[in-house]
């Protein structure tokens, strides 16, 4: 099982998804982001350097 978190600056969690061990994180940014508990989604995002591959270009974070 694999557990994808967003976090705020101060580790406050803004988002929890949870999916099977099989897809890779890349492909699970989107759906992380649709359970957002707060009003709208985070201007600016973090992350590893697979995040910035193609397929995770999210184009409503900016």
């Amino acid at each position: 099982m694999k557990l994808m978190v967003i976090a705020d600056a101060h580790g406050l969690p803004l988002a929890v998804y949870t999916a099977s061990a099989s897809p890779h994180e890349v492909t699970l940014v989107e759906a992380t982001l649709d359970e957002t508990i707060t009003v709208g989604r985070p201007r600016r995002l973090v992350g590893d350097r697979a995040y910035d591959s193609r397929p995770c270009k999210i184009s409503d974070v900016q």
